[in-house]
């Protein structure tokens, strides 16, 4: 067995090599010390048995609040725990795991709504319920019934929108905790004002009129989860934080369910 792992500034890759088969999982940390985030992405044909302890091995020596593995691999999204951290959340290739908290409905309702506007996904809220419906399939489903040219300006459209109320939400997010972080201990300061200012920097490089990609889950996974899972729903740098996201995904649910309002037909079908 071979065992190799390369990290760099922020991220890095770690590999598992045998003669039955291989595990890869390229990781990132939301900030360098003590991260509040790790996010693991397993390389597609990773084995289970490799992957798992690799996982496991990066969660005891990054110890991070949250842990976001992102995989095809069914067995591995739906592990109970890894190390110390419990699943709470799974939805498509991604499950979430965090340490015992309460407010596990705030969690999971920031868990689907941020996984949605990342994805510019479609969202409907029914009560305490978060509906989604996937972007493609939407828009695929207004292609067969318009021309060519007109539908690519209801993507424009579509597109402008919607990832613009994504990509302003990060914006929105980042500017109040920033703010807000003098509610913290000055080590938590310092943790949450060094994954703020990676990921503002990273939507900065994105925003414009032709948005391309918001980073809301990241910042919900490094930030919003974090902030819930150590100083809890009441705590007022939490609850800073989750009245901006409220407010902004507000916005997006608003856009969404506009546009499938103009399309009755497609939004009778995804009802």
């Amino acid at each position: 067995m071979r065992i190799h792992d390369e990290r760099g500034e922020g991220s890095g890759t770690a590999t598992v090599s045998t003669r039955n088969g291989n595990a890869w999982v390229h990781y990132t940390v939301s900030n360098q010390n003590q991260p509040l985030c790790l996010w693991c992405s397993v390389g597609r044909g990773s084995l289970t048995a490799l992957t798992m302890p690799v996982v496991e091995a990066l969660c005891q020596r990054e110890s991070p609040v949250v842990l976001v593995v992102e995989s095809e691999n069914t067995e591995l999204r739906f592990t109970p725990k890894y190390s110390r951290l419990m699943r709470c959340w799974t939805h498509g290739n991604q499950s979430v795991f965090a340490e015992s908290f309460s407010s596990r409905e705030a969690f999971n309702r920031v868990c689907s709504l941020s996984y949605a506007m990342q994805r510019t996904d479609f969202v409907r809220v029914n009560g305490e319920a978060v509906d989604l419906f996937g972007y493609h399939s939407v828009l695929g489903k207004i292609r067969e019934q318009v021309k060519p040219f007109e539908f690519l300006n209801i993507k424009e459209d579509c597109d402008y929108s919607i990832k613009g109320a994504s990509a302003r939400c990060v914006d929105k997010i980042t500017t109040s905790a920033l703010a807000s972080v003098g509610e913290l201990s000055p080590a938590n300061r310092a943790r949450f004002e060094e994954s703020l200012h990676g990921i503002a920097s990273k939507q900065l490089a994105e925003n414009g009129y032709d948005t391309r990609y918001s980073y809301i889950h990241e910042l919900a996974a490094g930030i919003l989860l974090p902030a819930l899972v150590l100083h809890g729903a009441a705590h007022p740098f939490t609850r800073s934080v989750f009245s901006v996201f409220s407010e902004s995904a507000g916005e997006y649910v608003e856009a969404c369910e506009g546009f499938l309002r103009e399309w009755r037909e497609i939004d009778e079908e995804f009802s």
